[in-house]
């Protein structure tokens, strides 16, 4: 990955962290959560920057919270 698009990532990440403290506030219980940005090929960009999808979504088990961003989609699970 050249230098270029690692700073790109870094800065993604970055964004998701900010948003993931803001929503930590709102809701405490996010505290056991951890996020995984996946970087999506831009063919399959289909969001706008930091909207919000959904609520959350149960799966086995789970509560998964989505947070689609340009280029990226973010998963945060316990």
């Amino acid at each position: 990955m050249d230098a270029r698009i690692q700073a790109e990532v870094d800065l993604l990440k970055d964004e998701v962290e900010t948003k993931f403290c803001q929503m930590l506030d709102q809701n405490p219980d996010l505290i056991d959560y951890h996020f995984d940005v996946e970087i999506k090929k831009k063919e399959e960009k289909k969001c706008q920057n930091l909207k919000r999808v959904g609520a959350m979504k149960s799966e086995n088990e789970r509560q998964i919270e989505v947070l689609k961003i340009e280029n990226a989609v973010v998963y945060f699970q316990k």
